[in-house]
């Protein structure tokens, strides 16, 4: 099982949006492609010009790269309160 925030090669491909009608074809179409934009702005750009060349299996990250982020920040910050409560504890 991988950790979040962890990848292993060929796990991520980053196409630019403004590349991504001359290298689409780089993506698998037999697998789930999540696409992800840092302000998550411009994710239904890109799945609707991948369903018209015929991905099915596609899924966006809520609120982009950023909000991705934040999310691992605050269950880090979390994690260190639990830490520091156990120990204080003891």
């Amino acid at each position: 099982m991988k950790q979040i925030g962890t990848f292993q090669q060929g796990d991520v491909i980053h196409i630019p949006i403004d590349d991504l009608d001359q290298k689409y074809k780089m993506l698998p179409q037999d697998k789930k492609i999540v696409i992800v934009d840092v302000m998550g702005k411009q994710e239904e750009i890109a799945g609707r010009f991948l369903t018209l060349k015929g991905y099915k299996n596609l899924a966006v990250m809520a609120g982009g790269g950023r909000a991705w982020f934040k999310m691992l920040r605050v269950n880090v910050k979390k994690g260190k309160e639990s830490a520091q409560a156990e120990v204080e504890k003891e």
